[in-house]
């Protein structure tokens, strides 16, 4: 069990061992982050500038610095984003509605917030929606199968109209007291059956216009107007310690080859 801890302890050590040389490194790493990510951003630099003496590598660090807060950046950004689109999945009727202004409309009164299952519905991948889509067609097509068993009438015409209806069908059939009659079923599927399946049919084509709303949304609560200042200053800061490095090593090489030249 000591030797287990003691590994423990070593690893957690080494992880940082990599940077413990560094000028800033210690500095730029949040206590969260990762320091082998970092490591490995830093050793490309070093890799492609070659640092010589503390100065070159401290204006590679500090390269490695703005990189990583321009990551951290775009980190932040997309967590904002994501916070916004969370809070959007509250309101489905006004994302639905804005979404298609045109052509797709839900008022509060035909469809409460929380049935609208915008959540599911935009996670779908490209297979799912098509997969939904054909389980929409087969709901039509045992809803027409029922339709004619009840128009054919007699003995237990509704109690075998009902188990021909798609599986959601009985979900939404007990949410109140029914008799099994044909006019009653008939009424439900008219009703409430058929919109149902309209509204998911709506909304499944329209998933991608749902997605850009939400967005769209989600980003204008983004403060932009901050994030570009910053972005822009670290944009400049990388451009000046690039210029003053490249500089620096320029300014070596050629008192290099003055000391090295023959004399004549």
């Amino acid at each position: 069990m000591r030797e287990d801890k003691e590994k423990t302890v070593g690893y957690e050590v080494s992880r940082f061992n990599a940077v413990r040389h560094g000028i800033l490194s210690k500095e730029t790493l949040l206590p969260h982050e990762n320091a082998e990510d970092y490591q490995m951003l830093l050793n490309a630099l070093e890799s492609e500038y070659s640092p010589e003496g503390i100065s070159e590598q401290a204006l590679v660090e500090e390269l490695a610095g703005v990189l990583w807060r321009k990551r951290r950046l775009l980190m932040a950004e997309g967590a904002k984003i994501n916070e916004g689109i969370n809070n959007q999945m509250a309101y489905p009727v006004r994302v639905v509605n804005a979404a298609r202004p045109f052509s797709l409309h839900v008022s509060g009164g035909q469809l409460s917030e929380s049935e609208i299952p915008i959540r599911e519905f935009i996670k779908l991948s490209d297979d799912e929606v098509r997969q939904r889509r054909n389980e929409l067609l087969l709901a039509r097509e045992q809803i027409v199968s029922a339709q004619d068993r009840l128009c054919a009438g007699g003995r237990g015409a509704a109690k075998e109209a009902l188990r021909l209806l798609p599986e959601i069908a009985e979900k939404l059939w007990y949410v109140e007291d029914r008799s099994e009659t044909i006019y009653s079923v008939e009424r439900f599927i008219e009703n409430e059956l058929m919109p149902y399946l309209d509204r998911e049919e709506a909304l499944l084509n329209n998933i991608d216009s749902m997605r850009q709303q939400m967005l769209g949304n989600a980003v204008s609560q983004l403060p932009f107007e901050s994030l570009a200042r910053y972005e822009a200053h670290l944009d400049r800061k990388f451009e000046r310690t690039l210029s003053i490095l490249l500089k620096l090593k320029a300014l070596k090489n050629t008192s290099q080859e003055s000391c090295t030249a023959p004399e004549k």
